[in-house]
């Protein structure tokens, strides 16, 4: 990384496990292997020089009673094994070895131009073509410019369409050599190896390639797989590559760029782009069920990785990090920091990805008021929220009295005719409880006020001459069902985005949180998110939805908070 400066598929977990074919009874027990119906299905073997090249055994399918055809042909059932089979595929110890061997000394850092990065190039180009990928490149699968530098780029499958949309997967290969004190921050003269910037992204790329080989069908896209030289001098490759792009630019439909996914730590991965298409976030919930990663979405459009020359071109994007650390830049940023493990996820989460998208029958349509949208603007939906409903006319406050320095709430408008006036209430007065519970904040006393069903309620309030009183306030309009505050958000056309969340409410006691989205009601998609507060006024409790938080769902049940009185029981 240069310095500063839908619809969910439906998948079945590959395990050892009995499925009944519901032609034949046959009964198909899934186990590790290497082909169905005599197609090869595992991974090739990619011996590399300098290192072994051991893939992980991933998938046969052992067929046992008769009535099985073997036509060669594959059926729904094996095609669900062959994706797996490439999911599989992607293994931690290929990932290791291809970042052992970019980012060893004798590469001397990768800087674009140099020997070291010549050799890194060489060594892509050989993985390539032991994948069997057409070259995409100017030069077979080189796209030489600058001095001397190299993007190397390749294309699957081979016989697609030639005017087949495009989906870019790609990663910058070179790093910063021996540093200068521009972009070190250990100072120059040390080899700075980058094993995580950005040799991983690379492994991960390469892994992907194979997957796909692995994969062994073809995808209604095309996918370009781009490795991006001189990223360290400015983004230099990808820039290049789209002012002379070597396939048709108007049919690039998507870019995905990886860039530092070596350092996983506590299962976070930054996730930017999400808003810069439809539907992305749904979408990788729902393939993140398995890999159950902590998706940190940023609406930052960050410049100083490669997707930004694509974004600035109207293509939607998403990029994958796993985060700074204080190896960034600096000489110790070495193999043996690499999680592996965490890199084998987010590759295989990134395959699933760019297998959805590759097939995905819907267009790939660009949101252009992404590029408008910044972090501030994500906070600003939770920074205060919309009046709540209005069913006592007034307003409180927390409030510490300097005699007594404690906390006290404290009425601060009164609405004429309202029902707090005909109350006889006043401004200034204290509310010490509502009946007969004591009152610990404004936030909870408005919670409580707004989702009781009782019709009235008794305040002891402390005057303004120190006296205390009693007085029955009648409340107006229903209450809240949820006790949560929502809106719409276009870039997500099948959900809504939880705003605030009252304390003690039936929401809060569901564990939704502010910054949530909900997805479905019942388990029926939420098509139609502008209707979402009828479908809940139709819906009878106990519900269930479906939420959506950094990339994990969950189904939370919602029920009518009440104590036997019918008064909401969180305490004010």
């Amino acid at each position: 990384m240069t310095p500063a400066g839908f619809g969910f598929r439906k998948r079945f977990l590959l395990m050892e496990m009995p499925i009944l074919s519901a032609n034949s009874r046959t009964t198909l027990l899934f186990r590790p292997a290497r082909s169905l119906n005599g197609r090869e299905v595992g991974p090739r073997m990619r011996p590399r020089r300098r290192f072994s090249m051991a893939a992980a055994a991933v998938g046969t399918v052992i067929l046992i009673a008769a009535g099985f055809s073997g036509t060669g042909s594959l059926s729904a059932c094996d095609a669900v094994a062959v994706d797996h089979a490439a999911v599989l595929s992607i293994t931690g110890e290929e990932l290791h070895d291809a970042v052992a061997f970019l980012a060893d000394d004798a590469r001397e850092g990768r800087e674009a131009g140099k020997p070291g990065g010549q050799a890194a190039a060489e060594f892509l180009r050989g993985e390539l073509e032991k994948l069997g990928l057409k070259p995409a490149g100017s030069d077979g699968f080189f796209q030489p410019f600058g001095d001397g530098y190299r993007n190397l780029l390749a294309e699957w499958p081979a016989d697609v369409a030639a005017d087949a949309e495009i989906l870019v997967v790609g990663a910058h290969y070179d790093h910063v050599g021996y540093g200068s004190k521009r972009n070190t921050r250990d100072g120059p003269g040390l080899i700075h190896n980058g094993a995580d910037d950005n040799a991983s992204g690379t492994a991960g790329v390469l892994e992907i390639a194979e997957a796909f080989t692995v994969l062994g069908r073809p995808t209604r896209r095309k996918i370009l797989f781009a490795f991006w030289d001189a990223e360290e001098k400015g983004l230099l490759g990808s820039r290049h590559w789209v002012e002379n792009p070597t396939r048709p630019f108007d049919k690039v439909r998507f870019l995905i760029n990886m860039d530092m996914i070596g350092r996983l730590r506590d299962g976070r991965v930054e996730v930017y782009g999400v808003r810069s298409s439809f539907g992305l976030r749904e979408m990788l919930a729902g393939l993140n069920r398995e890999t159950d990663l902590r998706l940190d979405y940023s609406w930052w459009n960050r410049g100083d990785s490669d997707h930004a020359p694509f974004f600035r071109k109207d293509v939607p994007y998403l990029l994958f990090h796993t985060g700074m650390h204080d190896d960034y830049h600096a000489a110790t940023d070495d193999t043996e920091k690499i999680n592996v493990e965490g890199m084998v996820a987010v590759a295989r989460l990134v395959f699933e990805l760019v297998l959805t998208l590759a097939d995905r029958g819907e267009p790939i349509a660009f949101r252009s008021a992404a590029k408008n949208e910044s972090a501030k603007d994500w906070d600003a939906l939770f920074a205060e929220p919309k009046p709540w409903r209005d069913r006592t006319g007034m307003a409180t406050e927390d409030y510490s009295p300097p005699e007594s320095g404690g906390l006290a709430v404290r009425i601060s408008q009164v609405r004429p005719e309202s029902p707090a006036a005909r109350a006889g209430l006043e401004t200034g007065w204290h509310v010490e409880a509502v009946d007969g519970v004591p009152v610990t904040s404004a936030e909870r006393l408005t919670a409580y006020l707004l989702l009781t069903r009782c019709p009235a309620v008794r305040l002891t309030l402390s005057l303004a001459d120190g006296t205390r009183a009693e007085r029955d306030l009648v409340l107006e309009g229903e209450p809240l069902r949820l006790g949560m505050q929502w809106q719409q958000d276009d870039a997500e056309p099948h959900g809504i985005v939880v705003t605030h969340v009252l304390s003690g409410s039936p929401a809060e006691q569901a564990g939704i949180r502010a910054g949530d989205y909900v997805f479905a009601v019942n388990g029926e998609p939420l098509n139609e998110p502008h209707r979402f507060e009828k479908i809940l006024e139709r819906t009878a409790a106990p519900f269930t939805l479906l939420v959506e938080r950094q990339g994990r769902l969950k189904t939370v049940s919602v029920e009518d908070v009440r104590d036997a009185t019918g008064r909401a029981s969180p305490s004010p």
